[in-house]
């Protein structure tokens, strides 16, 4: 878990990443992802600049849930309503590409010890690929998408995507 300070820096992160989708003209389930990106990044880079071992085991058992449960409701809400639209199917067939290499790095990771030499080129690679696949969502995919599915649709789907991101919580 988070410390204070850290829970401040993601939140600050997140509230950035929200605002500049709002800006962007982006509203319900596209502007919550786009926070959520914000506030992993923020611990994702916190772990990445320590070489604690505890501050990366206690900040990675964060990120590998955030990280797991928002993908679990991507696939399980988002996706799926992105394939019902003509503009968007190959935006969802590019994220099903996505997914696989994300868990075999978050899997890769729940083998090692934080200590060991192979986690740092490890995490990293998981940074590089949350990183470029959070910045294809948000500068290619998301406007896209909600061009597509409008303002109402995207809504719905937030709920939807936080209940499903709520039961895969549960679940880890």
């Amino acid at each position: 878990m988070a410390n204070p300070v850290e829970h401040i820096a993601s939140k600050v992160m997140g509230t950035v990443k929200k605002g500049k989708a709002a800006l962007e003209g982006m509203n319900g389930i596209f502007r919550h992802l786009a926070q959520e990106h914000g506030e992993v990044t923020a611990l994702l880079l916190r772990v990445q600049s320590s070489s604690d071992r505890g501050v990366r085991t206690r900040l990675f058992t964060e990120i590998r849930r955030e990280l797991l449960s928002h993908e679990k409701g991507e696939v399980e809400v988002l996706y799926p309503a992105l394939r019902e639209y003509t503009a968007t199917k190959a935006i969802a067939d590019a994220h099903d590409r996505e997914v696989p290499p994300l868990q075999t790095a978050i899997s890769n990771l729940d083998a090692m010890d934080a200590s060991s030499p192979g986690w740092e080129p490890a995490f990293a690679g998981l940074v590089e690929l949350v990183q470029q696949h959070t910045s294809e969502e948000e500068n290619e995919w998301f406007p896209a998408a909600q061009k597509a599915v409008g303002k109402q649709r995207s809504e719905q789907l937030l709920e939807a995507f936080e209940n499903a991101k709520k039961q895969a919580l549960a679940e880890l």
